[in-house]
């Protein structure tokens, strides 16, 4: 059976495709299902010669997939999903010139998740957008997906891979399935660490890099970073937020099985 793996931004959709192909069943990543795909291409989907797609957009294009889909929806941390798109992503910050890959991305959260940029607080646009994005995933998926499947990126163990193949009709061996949780990270996309001279992963930031540069009579060189902030620890990601959506935050926590807080009063 074909399928898809969705989840918010951040949530360890890169994995889960890096993960699968380990185990030899191709999977892509953002390669069909991005904000820019109109329905036309959707119809891509049959011509497409993978068995998956991995994208945190996928699961906003089900009901118009024809085939038996299956939707695996990955579940992590929500307070470091949180940490992450507030202090490690430039999707909900705030940007005087956002790129027009930013642009789109928000305009795509906006239509399915209005309320994230009513907030300023990057950290409660980010709390917003995990209650709200995993919402609106498992009501498409239950309605439209013939399989939902919802699991836990942390708690990945050989028999939760081994359930997860099956329902997509494919068996691996044990060794096999131990080997690519051993060798896949995941941590997979949580930093990207660029060395020196290398170029820009993005094209269009590498020709506005190079064309800013210029402008000001700047040779563009890249250096080798390490993660801009280091991770915060539940209670300090709390604390910097609403104290509603902390509530909101708690509750689906710990419904999950994940930490909860307490919320700070305001």
């Amino acid at each position: 059976m074909r399928f898809v793996v969705t989840g918010t931004p951040r949530s360890a959709t890169r994995y889960a495709a890096a993960l699968f192909e380990k185990l030899d069943v191709p999977c892509t990543h953002e390669k069909l299902f991005r904000p820019q795909s109109q329905l036309v291409d959707v119809s891509r989907w049959d011509a497409h010669g993978e068995s998956g797609e991995s994208s945190w957009m996928a699961w906003a294009f089900l009901g118009a997939l024809q085939t038996p889909i299956a939707c695996f929806h990955t579940m992590r941390n929500p307070w470091a999903v949180i940490d992450s798109l507030a202090h490690r992503n430039q999707v909900i910050q705030e940007h005087a010139q956002p790129s027009e890959h930013q642009k789109r991305m928000r305009a795509t959260i906006e239509a399915y998740c209005p309320r994230v940029f009513t907030y300023d607080a990057p950290v409660n646009r980010a709390a917003a957008l995990v209650v709200d994005w995993n919402r609106v995933i498992a009501v498409a998926a239950r309605r439209h997906a013939t399989i939902y499947h919802p699991f836990h990126v942390e708690r990945l163990t050989p028999n939760a891979v081994h359930e997860m193949l099956s329902l997509i009709g494919v068996t691996r061996d044990d060794a096999v399935v131990r080997r690519a949780l051993e060798n896949v990270s995941t941590r997979t996309n949580r930093g990207r660490i660029l060395k020196h001279g290398q170029p820009l992963s993005h094209p269009g930031i590498q020709a506005y890099a190079e064309q800013l540069a210029k402008a000001r009579g700047l040779r563009l060189t890249t250096q080798s970073v390490s993660l801009p902030e280091e991770e915060k620890a539940p209670a300090e990601i709390a604390g910097m937020m609403d104290p509603a959506l902390c509530g909101e935050v708690n509750a689906y926590a710990e419904r999950h099985g994940y930490e909860t807080v307490a919320a700070v009063a305001a």
